[in-house]
């Protein structure tokens, strides 16, 4: 998983002017960063697929953190 903060808890959330301001701040460093060298096979895909487009969303009431962590864990064991 991945989030972004910006730090503030008071902005609304997805503010595009926020989110600017912060790109002009990171895109001069990564301009400056050098590429990284990998060895001639260093990197390998053991598989690659495409993204299933099915979405089934449930919406269920009162289930502990315990129970709602299991479930997440048995999905992405099945991707």
């Amino acid at each position: 998983m991945l989030g972004w903060a910006t730090g503030s808890l008071a902005e609304p959330r997805n503010n595009p002017q926020i989110g600017m301001a912060n790109m002009r701040g990171i895109l001069p460093a990564l301009q400056k960063a050098k590429p990284a060298q990998l060895a001639p096979n260093g990197l390998r895909y053991l598989s690659v697929s495409l993204p299933s487009a099915l979405r089934t969303t449930r919406v269920v009431k009162d289930l502990s953190p315990d129970q709602i962590a299991g479930e997440l864990f048995a999905w992405l064991r099945e991707e």
